[in-house]
């Protein structure tokens, strides 16, 4: 039998459920990570906090079940978007805290952004109806302009879900740590 392990990444902490191929939940996972809140409009997580998650909330899963690691066949990532990790070239993180959705420190890159560009033109094309500030496009201009080494070697911005995948596939963890030497598949 194979087995589906769902992760939801929330503000407060990670969800995982462990499910069946009928798509039965079999158990549950819940592990707290903390945000924090250096200033105003400024609510920040820690990236490696969020595959500690997974690694940790995978290990409860797989204890709690006696699932092999290897009779996993796929994994479902899943979290509110609007948050954004910088990564450098090598694909390692450029930030120990990245602002996550609810952060709006952005509100005047925004402002600036929507001076130049129409909002109702950019909501037909992007659909994002979001408040302008929470915009990852956004949090990335504060980042340019208030932590420019964050982003002079950034490669890539990333979400919350692609942090882990790739933290899965480099990592020397066990296969235990985020599903089964079968996860290269797509």
């Amino acid at each position: 039998m194979s087995f589906i392990i769902a992760y939801d990444f929330g503000t407060g902490g990670i969800k995982a459920s462990l499910h069946d191929e009928s798509g039965t939940s079999l158990h549950t996972s819940f592990l707290a990570y903390s945000t924090r809140y250096p200033g105003p409009r400024r609510h920040e997580q820690r990236p490696l906090d969020w595959w500690e998650g997974v690694r940790k909330s995978t290990a409860v899963l797989l204890e709690k079940s006696g699932v092999r690691p290897s009779a996993i066949a796929g994994i479902a990532l899943s979290g509110h978007r609007l948050v954004v990790a910088p990564l450098d070239a090598r694909g390692e993180l450029l930030c120990e805290y990245v602002p996550i959705w609810s952060d709006t420190r952005a509100a005047e890159d925004a402002a600036a952004f929507f001076g130049r560009v129409d909002y109702d033109e950019w909501y037909g094309v992007t659909g994002n109806g979001d408040p302008a500030e929470c915009y990852s496009v956004m949090k990335l201009l504060w980042l340019r302009q208030s932590r420019p080494a964050a982003t002079a070697s950034s490669s890539t911005p990333v979400s919350r879900e692609a942090v882990c995948r790739r933290r899965a596939r480099t990592s020397r963890a066990p296969s235990s740590a985020l599903a089964s030497p079968r996860r290269g598949r797509t």
